[in-house]
């Protein structure tokens, strides 16, 4: 069978694809690849939404800023404690640093967060001051694309930013149960 390759345009994608391809043995290999090499940018987060208030905290020993969940009306609702797998904590950054979770902050800590029950708290990049005048992003989507199934399928060159830590086998961004090999994209 000849090969198909999908060429995506250079830009950035907000959108998600899931596809279902049974009856992998019957299908051609299939090239998924950016125009220029990671001109293509798939993002999974969005700017917290405008009445976001973040409170500073007192005791900068739990964390700089706190805030009340959801970030943005389409931030999944995750909870603490259960499967990171199955639900992993969506990614913050901060004037485009992705920041680290943890399910506890340290004494001092910079560049952390943690979602809590009610609560997001935040210790922000040593250089911010004031999170509610920063460029803060919650993710909003999982992945860009999910695929089940298919034949032989490459995903190259592509830009995928502010995705969860996906489960085994897959890469932030990409979900896939199927013959799926992921060369040369770039995550941030």
């Amino acid at each position: 069978k000849k090969p198909v390759v999908i060429i995506v345009k250079d830009g950035t994608y907000r959108e998600q694809a899931e596809v279902n391809w049974p009856g992998a043995e019957t299908l051609p290999p299939l090239t998924i690849t950016s125009q220029n090499l990671h001109g293509a940018i798939f993002t999974g987060s969005e700017p917290v939404s405008s009445n976001i208030e973040w409170v500073r905290n007192m005791n900068k020993e739990q964390g700089g800023w706190t805030a009340t969940p959801p970030l943005h009306p389409d931030q999944w609702f995750y909870s603490p404690g259960g499967n990171p797998l199955d639900n992993p904590p969506p990614v913050i950054t901060v004037n485009g640093n992705r920041l680290i979770h943890l399910p506890v902050l340290p004494p001092q800590a910079n560049g952390l967060y943690k979602f809590g029950v009610g609560s997001v708290v935040v210790a922000p990049p040593e250089e911010v001051t004031d999170l509610n005048t920063a460029q803060v992003r919650v993710s909003t989507r999982k992945f860009a694309l999910k695929i089940e199934g298919g034949g032989n399928i490459t995903i190259t060159n592509l830009n995928l930013t502010d995705y969860p830590i996906p489960s085994p086998n897959n890469s932030p961004g990409i979900l896939h149960n199927g013959n799926v090999q992921v060369i040369g994209c770039k995550f941030e």
